[in-house]
């Protein structure tokens, strides 16, 4: 992203991501703060209490889960009734085993850090957390970030 938003001499961005979107944008604002304006983070992991299915993912061996457990979330989504399980399953069924667990490990790795919710909050940027009625951790995200409430959003 930094490159890219270098390469194309961009100024003035907004950023809009979900979950490791969020938290890469929430990286950005540190890494890049004069090209960013503001940012959205959707559910962006600030916190390790909110990675959700990549702790999940995180916590077995990779063997385990490319062999079960990656077949086991897709059916998990399959079954899924939310309006976005058809659009999860599209991308997941993409995604190489090995990616996706990866991916899940640096998302919790880097949500353990500590480092996000500081980022999140210090930066002066435009910025807005969203979390949605089924996030399971909204209680402890709305009591972190109650004393910092213009920046919550609940969908």
């Amino acid at each position: 992203c930094k490159r890219v938003i270098s390469n194309l001499s961009l100024r003035n961005v907004y950023i809009i991501g979900h979950s490791m979107g969020g938290m890469v944008g929430t990286i950005l604002l540190d890494m890049i703060p004069d090209e960013i304006t503001g940012l959205v983070n959707l559910e962006g992991n600030l916190v390790s209490q909110d990675c959700g299915e990549s702790k999940n993912v995180a916590a077995t061996s990779f063997e385990e889960f490319r062999d079960r457990g990656f077949d086991a979330l897709k059916r998990k989504i399959h079954k899924s009734n939310t309006p976005s399980a058809g659009t999860r399953e599209k991308w997941v069924g993409q995604i190489p085993a090995h990616a996706f667990y990866h991916t899940s490990r640096f998302i919790v790795a880097y949500s353990n850090s500590g480092e996000l919710l500081p980022f999140f909050l210090q930066s002066p940027h435009r910025k807005l957390y969203i979390f949605g009625d089924e996030n399971r951790f909204k209680r402890f995200i709305y009591e972190i970030l109650n004393e910092y409430n213009r920046y919550l959003a609940q969908t």
